[in-house]
């Protein structure tokens, strides 16, 4: 399924606010690893705003497609992700 020039662009805009979002909550925490989440800022986006179906409102929901994230020093990109939902 090809998407339109303007999904393409929201996602891209996604992935670099979640940079943002990350590299912000790292410098905050003055801990972290900004570009182990920089480096899957797509990623993210595509999953967490065009294909999966999640919830954050209802994170324990059968309905809720499942996301394991293997690469830990990664994780303030996920809570980015989540706080965008």
């Amino acid at each position: 399924m090809a998407l339109s020039k303007e999904v393409i662009q929201q996602l891209e805009d996604m992935a670099n606010q979640l940079r943002i979002d990350s590299i912000e909550s790292t410098n905050a925490a003055k801990s972290g690893h900004p570009t182990s989440c920089a480096s899957i800022a797509e990623l993210m986006s595509v999953l967490f705003f065009h294909t999966m179906k999640y919830s954050v409102k209802e994170p324990k929901s059968a309905a809720n497609d499942r996301f394991i994230l293997s690469k830990g020093h990664a994780a303030p990109i996920l809570y980015a992700a989540w706080a965008q939902n």
